[in-house]
């Protein structure tokens, strides 16, 4: 019989510690094909060093878990797996502790199979209510320029009525197309002028900025009361990406004008390398995913050159580590430079390859083994280097969920693309 549960003793106190060591005993017993048939109450006692009523009180709660049972003159034994109490969190933890085992985590699963997509559903729900509050329903200062247009929004903060942005107004839209909250009819209202909105807000080039429209005087930027030399609000590959994106998700393809004027728009400002410049992300990697991401949402070919061209500047940029990483020094050098591998850009190259029809290549196997290498034992990753941009050349900002749900989008994508490309064949 294994003897690795009594090769020491877990923390807590001596029940505790006692009734882990007993309950590792049966879970090994039971890995190996064993039933555990326990010594008799006194030599137990004296093999553990602990008196009767502590034995008794820790078989008591492996009994009521259903891992042993216990019988006048038979004695104590184990019970197979199938009458354990599987989702109960001391089982969990005695299962977990005593090392990997297949079985175990093909029940896991199962179970979560079953119980996760309910959770989610009601995570869902709670969270598109959330959203929904919080819809902007004042005119700012962008009604100056949009003066008959219902004001409809989202803001970066949680709350900030005069400056809803159009970058956080798409994804809060792209969201709503897959989380429905407990007023339908309110959520279609919400959605509808949301939609209205971004529309409205689209810049005269065809383009999308963060929170106004055809606000691209460059020469403003030179003067020298300029803060930052960012007084503008031009129109970037990023949002205008990710406004399509945000668009197609409610139904509005290439037949519908200002989709065609954003393609158009993105088609005209990619970089001469086959990039886009990202505004707020860091910075090159960050503007070619969302640009890939809007033009195969509006429908754009996979086959169209621009496609391909991003997709090689992607795979030519790829670290040695499978994975990618960019400088900040790329806004001062106003090319692509450089840095080491972080888990958001490297998931921003996954997901652009990905739109741009790239699922099977070395570059993006690479890259999802370099994301599943260096994810943590609790499921994040770790970043230390800026990937958000506040101002370009000036201050950068690290958020620090970026590190774990872009990872986690490209890792998704990645699965779902591959089972369609599967059911294709």
């Amino acid at each position: 019989m294994a003897t690795s549960a009594f090769a020491s003793i877990p923390e807590g106190g001596l029940h505790s510690r006692i009734t882990t060591r007993l309950a590792l005993r049966v879970v090994e017993s039971d890995r190996a094909g064993r039933i555990v048939a326990f010594p008799k109450e006194a030599d137990l006692c004296a093999q553990l060093g602990v008196s009767r009523s502590v034995l008794r009180e820790s078989m008591k709660v492996l009994a009521d878990k259903g891992m042993v049972e216990m019988k006048p003159r038979a004695g104590t034994r184990s019970k197979p797996r199938a009458a354990w109490r599987l989702l109960d969190p001391d089982i969990l933890s005695w299962q977990a502790a005593a090392g990997p085992d297949a079985q175990f985590l093909k029940d896991l699963c199962e179970v979560r199979l079953a119980i996760d997509p309910t959770a989610a559903g009601f995570a869902a729900v709670r969270a598109a209510d959330w959203l929904l509050e919080r819809e902007v329903r004042r005119q700012g200062d962008w009604s100056l320029k949009r003066p008959g247009t219902e004001p409809s929004g989202w803001a970066f903060e949680y709350a900030n009525e005069f400056y809803p942005d159009i970058d956080d107004t798409a994804m809060v839209v792209l969201a709503l197309s897959q989380a429905h909250g407990s007023d339908a009819a309110a959520q279609r209202e919400t959605e509808r002028r949301a939609l209205d909105w971004l529309l409205a807000m689209q810049s005269r080039d065809g383009g999308w900025a963060a929170f106004d429209a055809d606000n691209n005087w460059e020469f403003l930027s030179q003067v020298p009361v300029a803060d930052h030399n960012a007084m503008l609000d031009p129109t970037c590959a990023d949002i205008t990406g990710r406004v399509l994106e945000a668009l197609a998700a409610h139904g509005l393809g290439r037949d519908h004008a200002a989709v065609r004027r954003g393609v158009e728009w993105l088609v005209r400002h990619q970089e001469a390398d086959g990039s886009w410049y990202g505004r707020w992300g860091v910075a090159y990697i960050y503007g070619t995913c969302f640009a890939l991401r809007g033009l195969a949402a509006s429908g754009e070919s996979d086959r169209e050159a621009h496609v391909l061209r991003a997709g090689e500047w992607l795979r030519s940029i790829q670290n040695a580590d499978g994975g990618w990483g960019e400088s900040c020094a790329s806004y001062d050098n106003r090319t692509f430079t450089a840095a080491r591998s972080t888990p958001s850009q490297t998931a921003w190259a996954i997901l652009g390859l990905i739109a741009g029809g790239d699922d099977s290549s070395l570059s993006v196997r690479h890259g999802i083994e370099y994301l599943l290498e260096t994810q943590r034992a609790d499921g994040s990753w770790e970043e230390k280097l800026a990937t958000g941009t506040g101002f370009p050349k000036v201050f950068y900002l690290n958020y620090h969920l970026y590190k774990d749900y872009f990872p986690l989008l490209a890792l998704s994508s990645f699965v779902k693309t591959r089972a369609n490309s599967k059911d294709r064949l």
